[in-house]
């Protein structure tokens, strides 16, 4: 994919992700860990960062008395990221794979994986450090749920 096309991209997505993004990036310490990793980071991968400043300027646009304000909210909503390690959490993977779930649940595959991987990926997110064994754990408690 050329370098052009890819920025063409990554304003469409900027722009689609706008009103959202607002939202977190004004009170970042209110959502969790996995929010702001699902609406604000894998979307847009390695380029996270440049979505936090594109909205920066643009909210500077739409209220050029309160630059200063915008520009510390970014700086504190890259603390927040660093504080939380979400710095790369879009190369994370899941601790446990498709045909492992199904293995555990005794079921074969459907309608139910995709709802189950969901739950568990905002579950990983939200246990920061967790580790396989945790998650195996996790799982064997929802047998019943999914």
């Amino acid at each position: 994919m050329s370098q052009l096309h890819q920025i063409a991209n990554l304003v469409g997505l900027i722009s689609a992700n706008r009103h959202q993004f607002q939202k977190i990036f004004q009170n970042a310490e209110d959502y969790t860990r996995a929010e702001i990793a699902m609406k604000v980071i894998k979307p847009f991968t390695e380029h996270w960062k440049m979505n936090v400043l594109v909205n920066s300027v643009l909210d500077s646009f739409e209220d050029m008395n309160h630059v200063d304000e915008t520009l510390l909210k970014a700086t504190q909503f890259f603390k927040t990221c660093d504080r939380l390690e979400l710095d790369d959490i879009y190369n994370e993977k899941m601790l446990v794979n498709g045909k492992e779930l199904m293995s555990i649940m005794n079921r074969k595959p459907g309608a139910w994986m995709k709802k189950l991987n969901d739950y568990l990926k905002v579950w990983q997110y939200n246990h920061q450090g967790c580790t396989k064994e945790d998650m195996l754990k996790h799982i064997e408690t929802l047998k019943d749920t999914f």
